[in-house]
Formats: structure tokens, C-alpha cells, sequence
């Protein structure tokens, strides 16, 4: 997310706190850089100039205590790309079931609104890219 961006870019150069003039170069500094973005619901989400957001195709999953992302700071293309690695295997499942398996993908282990928010996000952007689909059970199937 473009939070924890300008977090690690500040840190990098020591600045904890940031006033308003080292927020409006961080700004600058990205507008020039040629970074994408895309946003999701509050969430801003930066990429790399030469990246396709909708062509995303990894998924970092499991990662260790001080490499732990916050759910809201993970884009939904890399939830998506969760959801379809588990529908892969499981081929069918219901929505909460693939809720609580996406969350433990990632490394939750409680379900949060916060979380719930982002794994529905996630959720959609599957369902955009064609790899899930809904059935009149509410049975949610792996497409491809």
C-alpha cells in the first residue's frame, strides 16, 4: 500500500515522524518515479511502472513475525491469487469456509472486519478475473 511505501521509504532515512514538507517530496518523488496505482476501497496500492495490476500473479502467503503485513495493506490481486491457488485444490467450497482459508493463507488467525473487508475485496477481484464462480447454493467454484 502506498502507507506502508512512504512508512519504509521515511525509515530508510530515519524520519519516524514526517512533516508536511517530507510528505509533499515523497509525493513528488513517486509522481516521478512512473509508479501505477490502483485503489481499493481507501486503499491506495502502488506498482511498478512496467506492472500489469490484473496480470499480478503471486501470491506471498506465510511470512515470518516481522515481515507480517496488515490485511488492509495487501491489494486484492494478491488475494485473488490466494483464493485461486485454494480453489485449486478444493474445486468447491462455501464463502465463509473460503474466507477462513484465505485468512490462514496469509498468516490470520482470527477473522477481523478489517480482514473481512480485504478478503471480499479479494473475493471480487477473483470473481472479475474469472477464476471463481458463485452457484445458487452459495457454493463458491473454481473456473480455471
Amino acid at each position: 500500500s502506498r502507507t506502508v511505501l512512504a512508512k519504509k521509504v521515511f525509515a530508510c532515512w530515519g524520519i519516524t515522524r514526517p512533516g508536511a514538507a517530507m510528505k509533499k517530496t515523497f509525493d513528488a518523488a513517486l509522481e516521478r518515479s512512473g509508479a501505477k496505482s490502483t485503489l481499493s476501497g481507501e486503499t491506495e496500492f502502488m506498482w511498478l511502472p512496467d506492472q500489469v495490476p490484473e496480470e499480478y500473479s503471486k501470491c506471498r502467503a506465510l511470512c515470518g513475525e516481522n515481515e507480517r503485513r496488515d490485511a488492509a495493506d495487501i491489494p486484492p490481486e494478491e488475494y485473488a491469487n490466494g483464493i485461486k491457488l485454494i480453489m485449486s485444490r478444493q474445486i468447491a467450497m462455501q464463502r465463509e469456509d473460503l474466507l477462513r482459508e484465505t485468512a490462514h493463507l496469509f498468516g490470520f488467525t482470527r477473522m477481523t472486519p478489517a480482514l473481512e473487508t480485504a478478503l471480499a475485496l479479494g473475493i471480487r477481484q477473483a470473481k472479475a478475473r474469472g477464476n471463481i464462480t458463485f452457484g445458487e447454493d452459495g457454493k463458491v467454484s473454481f473456473s480455471k
